[in-house]
């Protein structure tokens, strides 16, 4: 059942309103799944490691870039890091390019692949905040020594991740330097912004010979469309919300509630709907 609302609920919803919701779904029917779920539009974005991104490394060969849990200071400070250099694959040892993406492209703290740990940045932008659930993204990569630190081991470490949304660790990490690695996860879309957003990858440095890192990164989600045909149009769309009863006694001037703005919303069964004021 679709309703279109009137868009300004004014201020006292009488006793017969409250009984005409109940009526029709016992106000959990109202429970205001938005029209968007069926109106949207798909989005593909690719980033992929080439000139632009910062980073922030540690200097020192073998070891952690952090011995604790990144911080939003370390995030920080790779984003207003040094930029990152485009270096020559180190061959016969690291891929030539990646062949899921031949645009992608090694990067580097320099031009001499200095053996360190680093965190690099760079800035993506969405058309929008996706919908919840709708949001992959697939990784693929190469990267002397480990993309993220080793969980166990000689050379465990406290950061596990490789790969990093808006300082979010996803489950993408590992190590291969001579075959494109590849993983796919899907992302919260709360963690996500329309507009800037910001993509870490973090190379752990543990054989104190040379680092870096070749990536390219597709983000796929849905974005919400609020236009609908011979309807008016929407420019924002408002989050799915459950429905309330905010007043039901006869209004007054001392009682009266401010006009309330609302989105459009479906019930979850078919049936009439009697009232609404």
């Amino acid at each position: 059942m679709r309703v279109r609302s009137t868009h300004l609920v004014q201020f006292g919803m009488r006793a017969v309103a409250r009984t005409a919701f109940r009526g029709v779904s016992m106000l959990a029917a109202l429970s205001a799944v938005s029209l968007t779920v069926l109106y949207a539009n798909p989005f593909s974005i690719t980033i992929r490691s080439r000139p632009g991104v910062t980073f922030v490394a540690n200097r020192q060969c073998g070891v952690p870039l952090r011995s604790s849990a990144f911080t939003a200071a370390d995030f920080a400070a790779a984003q207003a890091g040094a930029p990152a250099v485009v270096v020559t694959p180190y061959l016969p040892y690291w891929i030539a390019s990646l062949p899921a993406d031949p645009q992608a492209q090694w990067i580097a703290v320099n031009a001499f692949r200095l053996d360190c740990s680093a965190l690099f940045a760079q800035r993506f932008d969405l058309p929008c905040r996706p919908l919840e659930g709708s949001v992959q993204l697939t990784f693929h990569w190469a990267v002397d020594d480990f993309l993220g630190d080793p969980a166990s081991g000689q050379y465990a470490g406290s950061n596990i991740s490789g790969v990093y949304i808006n300082g979010v660790p996803l489950n993408i990490s590992g190590q291969g330097i001579s075959a494109q690695s590849t993983a796919t996860v899907s992302v919260p879309a709360s963690i996500l912004n329309s507009g800037a957003n910001w993509l870490y990858v973090y190379v752990r440095d543990t054989h104190c010979g040379a680092a870096g890192v070749i990536y390219s990164a597709t983000l796929r989600g849905v974005c919400p469309a609020c236009m609908y045909d011979n309807e008016q149009p929407w420019n924002k769309c408002l989050p799915s919300t459950p429905s309330a009863v905010l007043f039901c006694g006869t209004p007054s001037q001392q009682n009266a509630l401010a006009a309330i703005g609302t989105d459009d919303f479906v019930a979850t069964y078919t049936g009439p709907v009697n009232t609404v004021e």
